[in-house]
């Protein structure tokens, strides 16, 4: 049991706290050490979370042809009879379209006798109801009723289902539309395919009472294109790259359908890319050449104490600038971005650059920012040799180093930024794969082989510090004792003498 001075008159807890302070210097100084480190750790975490993004999410959607190799088609002539896409590996050139006949859809209804009698139907009744009051008729065992549509079964509750959840299910189940008319009692079913293959085939017995009959006969799209004709069930088709959707018939008149490269789409890929590359250039320069407070330390909780939430902000925002200063990892894939960036690609033996396309970096102070400084040349680039300026960035290698001559630039940066993750990953414990903030650090890593080494000195000084700290106290117990004890005797003296 801890004592106060009640026999010496001393503060003994404060002098306690006072004998501990220069000890517990050690303890302070690992314990700063580890929230540096996890501020560290935290850093490299928002570094690689935005480099995976830019890699596996940016880079990887501005490689795909239809971004940078982007096609269009535009129709003129019958522009309301057929509309037009054009895939990245559509043919460039001109197609005229005639169209004769629409694909369309096979339609089965209610016979003039069929259907539910007996007025309104309302449908929430349940289909046991219907049976009794409307004439519906159908084969249940344990109040379950199997009905089949091509091929697809769908199952009823007698009790629990009703019509418009029997209209609903063929809807959703089905390749068959279902429209049911609650004041006439009559169905119709349409096939959702067209053609002249498309039918409908029912087994079971509760759509028997609305008598349906083939109403509408589906039909084959029939139309011209470039003087070929062609036959298909549906109205929508694809030709070189083209997919072409067949809306009304052209009487006699043409579509002419122009393909060529969408330049705007290209181009606004290629200006997302300089955006994206510049954020993450300017992450990169921020950290490595942010400035360090080293006077700044992590404050430790006796320190927090003294202080306002406000100084304690400012304090720790200055204790955690700079400390990814020259970062290696960090400072060797700067250089690689912008060695990558500026290099040559070799596409089929012809020398291409950013310079070339009408992109430079900017001033010095700008760190190798990308601006785009001459948009004419880098559109008459698009226009006039698209699949060159198309492996100028994209263009794969088996060659991995920052600036492989035969890599196009997104194949550079790609391989440059998978190797900083990698480095990462190791050192920090960093996820090579998620963009999130909140992933998990792996701590087989060195960062977290190190934090796991502070904890356990810092575990062993605090079990120093607890003892030496309870030694403290048994000699000031031990001398409030003696105290006691010499003022007990004291006492008895006095009386003895009085």
């Amino acid at each position: 049991m801890r004592l106060t001075g009640l026999a010496s008159g001393l503060d003994i807890d404060s002098m306690v706290q006072e004998l501990m302070a220069a000890r517990r210097k050690p303890y302070d100084n690992l314990f700063q050490k580890k929230t540096t480190m996890q501020w560290q750790r935290e850093q490299y975490r928002e570094v690689s979370a935005k480099l995976v993004d830019f890699s596996l999410n940016k880079l990887s959607s501005y490689s795909l042809s239809s971004a940078i190799s982007a096609k269009k088609a535009q129709v003129t002539g019958s522009t309301t009879a057929v509309s037009s896409t054009a895939t990245s590996g559509a043919a460039t050139g001109t197609m005229t379209v005639s169209i004769a006949q629409l694909a369309t859809a096979t339609r089965y209804t209610s016979s003039a006798s069929g259907g539910l009698t007996g007025g309104p139907i309302d449908l929430s009744s349940t289909l046991q109801e219907l049976k009794d009051s409307h004439g519906l008729t159908y084969t249940a065992v344990d109040s379950t009723i199997t009905l089949e549509i091509n091929g697809t079964e769908i199952t009823l509750n007698e009790n629990e289902d009703t019509m418009a959840t029997l209209i609903s299910k063929i809807n959703s189940k089905t390749d068959v539309n279902a429209v049911f008319d609650s004041g006439s009692g009559k169905l119709s079913l349409t096939t959702k395919e067209t053609g002249a293959a498309a039918d409908v085939a029912i087994v079971g017995d509760v759509l028997d009472v609305f008598d349906l009959e083939w109403n509408v006969a589906g039909e084959d799209a029939v139309a011209t294109v470039n003087g070929l004709q062609i036959t298909s069930a549906s109205n929508k088709i694809s030709i070189n790259g083209v997919e072409l959707t067949f809306l009304e018939v052209t009487d006699g008149s043409e579509a002419t359908i122009s393909v060529g490269t969408d330049t705007e789409k290209i181009m606004d890929t290629i200006k997302s890319f300089i955006n994206d590359y510049n954020e993450v250039l300017n992450l990169l320069n921020g950290k490595v050449n942010e400035e360090r407070y080293r006077t700044y330390q992590p404050l430790t909780t006796e320190q927090k104490a003294e202080m306002k939430d406000s100084e304690i902000e400012l304090w720790e925002e200055r204790a955690k600038s700079g400390l990814l200063q020259r970062d290696s990892i960090l400072t060797s894939l700067v250089s690689n971005m912008r060695l990558g960036s500026i290099s040559n690609v070799n596409v089929d033996g012809v020398e291409i650059n950013l310079t070339s396309l009408g992109i430079t970096t900017g001033a010095w102070e700008e760190r190798g920012k990308l601006v785009i400084k001459d948009e004419a040349a880098l559109r008459d680039a698009i226009e006039d040799n698209p699949e060159q300026v198309m492996a100028f960035f994209t263009q794969k290698s088996t060659d991995k180093t920052p600036a492989a001559e035969d890599a196009g630039l997104f194949t550079r940066l790609t391989n440059s930024v998978s190797a900083s993750l990698k480095d990462l990953a190791e050192k920090a414990g960093t996820s090579r794969y998620s963009a999130e903030l909140t992933t998990k650090f792996m701590e087989n890593s060195l960062m977290g082989e190190q934090l796991l080494q502070l904890e356990r000195r810092m575990d062993t000084v605090n079990s120093q510090l607890l003892r030496m700290e309870n030694q403290y106290y048994k000699q000031f117990a031990a001398m409030e004792s003696a105290i006691n004890k010499f003022n007990s005797q004291a006492g008895a003296l006095a009386s003895f003498m009085a």
